[in-house]
């Protein structure tokens, strides 16, 4: 796609001299069986310019009150076209032909607006499809009103590969229709609106109205037909992983409700977390670690699939939420805190290296340097207690800084010493001493993006010694000592603040 681009032969669009651009609006056309093409610069700029080339100025637009035109195009419809908007409601995502009709003004009583337009969205920012058959009854019932019927399209081509039909069988319903470029099918901007020769020419003259009579776009063209050449045929994929990414956020304790299967129409899974989860902060956690979601609204989240997701980052967002609780912490921990005297060094090497300061996790309970023996499960937590009240003489931890069991693995200790700037350099060869006493090998580096201290992880399977033999083949395989544990300390971290339920002294 980037090829393409860097090689689009360009001209002056505006005089309809761009010729990959010309090429582009002629393939949108044909594909949706319309008879011309209109590339704009977003999908909001589309269903503005048909409700702009559409409507006169205080006419009425009858569409969904759940419609991206009416939830999330910022009132545009009021500004440019000067329109206002006659709502119908959708309950579970489904259209009532009945409603549209009844909200259709009749007569010329001079004290009630004309309706001008009636637009529908398909597939729905909900993640459902409305019935080419549903479909069809709105067209029949606008045609006998003379009334023109639009279609937001952002997302048609998830909505046919679903459907399994050809685009032109939902075009067919609509006098205009706009349809993203970007989205799912990748390409970096822009949007096509369609329509007849005799509609696509108003529109070009309203585009330049609205600012939008680009120059040379050819380069952003050539990747919009790339898009619909090669990418369309895939979004079955896309369809296919919302399914697999609703099955595993229903595993999550952390989360309450997701959308059954039969209304996950598209690439679009729509979930609630517990009201104990601090969504704003899980969002801003996910955004470290590469997983872009947009905080909750109305109590509901959203993720969606595209080209550059598979089930491998699924999983990986999946155990980042599970480790995470949600942006809560684990319920309890065990902390092995450093003696005062290397307290301060301590602080200043993890200050000097983590975005996240010298506080770890545990500012608001003020503990000390520690290292982290953390667990979901509350009877594995047990065990833990169990094995430091009879060992507690064998855990004299010199150089270990962070270490979790069973976060990502079941039943395996995950240490990993802090690493200053000189170590993170050399990560390379810690690791080659590493991998043959790893069960899992070379993990180094591997969640740098969750906001942890720089750091190498040497990873356990715990067997039935447990976390005693763990503990020393971590001690043994590290040499570079950062201070002396003289402490453990149970700390319970599902409350707020921390409380601490049990302490060991080493000393």
């Amino acid at each position: 796609m980037r090829k393409a681009m860097a090689a689009a032969i360009v001209g002056d669009s505006v005089y309809d001299e761009d010729s990959t651009t010309n090429e582009l609006q002629e393939l949108a056309a044909g594909i949706t069986g319309k008879e011309a093409g209109l590339f704009v610069p977003s999908g909001t700029f589309g269903n503005q310019l048909c409700l702009f080339t559409h409507c006169q100025r205080g006419e009425e637009v009858i569409v969904d009150d759940n419609a991206h035109i009416i939830q999330h195009e910022a009132g545009a419809g009021a500004v440019i076209a000067g329109v206002q908007f006659r709502t119908f409601d959708s309950p579970a995502g489904k259209i009532n032909p009945r409603d549209i009709q009844n909200r259709i003004r009749i007569g010329n009583d001079i004290h009630i607006p004309k309706t001008g337009l009636i637009c529908i969205e398909n597939a729905r920012s909900d993640g459902r499809i409305t019935p080419v058959s549903t479909m069809r009854e709105i067209r029949n019932i606008a045609m006998t009103h003379n009334i023109p019927v639009h279609l937001d399209g952002a997302r048609i081509f998830n909505a046919t590969s679903s459907l399994g039909i050809d685009p032109k069988e939902i075009s067919d319903c609509y006098d205009s229709m706009s349809f993203c470029l970007s989205k799912g099918l990748c390409a970096p901007v822009g949007s096509v609106v369609v329509g007849t020769k005799e509609f696509i020419n108003e529109a070009k003259r309203k585009r330049k109205i609205m600012g939008g009579g680009m120059r040379q776009t050819g380069i952003l063209a050539a990747a919009g037909i790339a898009a619909l050449r090669e990418m369309t045929a895939r979004l079955a994929e896309d369809n296919k992983n919302a399914l697999y990414l609703a099955e595993k956020l229903r595993r999550l304790e952390s989360v309450e409700s997701v959308a059954p299967n039969e209304d996950i129409h598209i690439n679009m899974v729509f979930f609630k977390f517990k009201s104990s989860v601090n969504t704003h902060a899980l969002s801003d956690a996910l955004l470290k670690s590469g997983i872009k979601i947009l905080a909750e609204e109305s109590g509901e989240m959203r993720f969606v699939t595209h080209y550059w997701i598979t089930a491998k980052e699924i999983d990986f967002c999946r155990k980042f939420i599970l480790c995470t609780r949600g942006a809560n912490k684990m319920d309890y921990a065990i902390m092995l805190c450093f003696d005062q005297n290397t307290e301060a060094h301590f602080k200043n090497i993890i200050a000097s290296i983590s975005d996240s300061g010298a506080s770890s996790y545990m500012v608001d309970a003020k503990i000390p340097p520690h290292i982290t023996i953390a667990t979901f499960d509350t009877e594995r937590i047990q065990t833990i207690v169990g094995e430091l009240d009879n060992n507690v003489s064998n855990f004299k931890i010199g150089n270990v800084i962070w270490a979790s069991v069973g976060a990502f693995v079941p039943n395996t200790l995950f240490a990993a010493p802090v690493m200053n700037e000189y170590l993170l350099n050399t990560c390379t060869n810690i690791n080659n001493i590493i991998k043959p006493f790893s069960t899992y090998g070379d993990m180094g580096r591997q969640y740098m993006p969750y906001n942890w201290v720089p750091h190498t992880t040497l990873a356990v399977k715990l067997d039935n010694n447990g976390l005693k033999k763990a503990f020393d083949i971590a001690l043994q395989k590290f040499t570079h000592v950062m201070g002396k544990c003289n402490r453990l300390l149970l700390v319970e971290w599902k409350c707020n603040p921390y409380k601490i339920i049990k302490t060991w002294d080493l000393i």
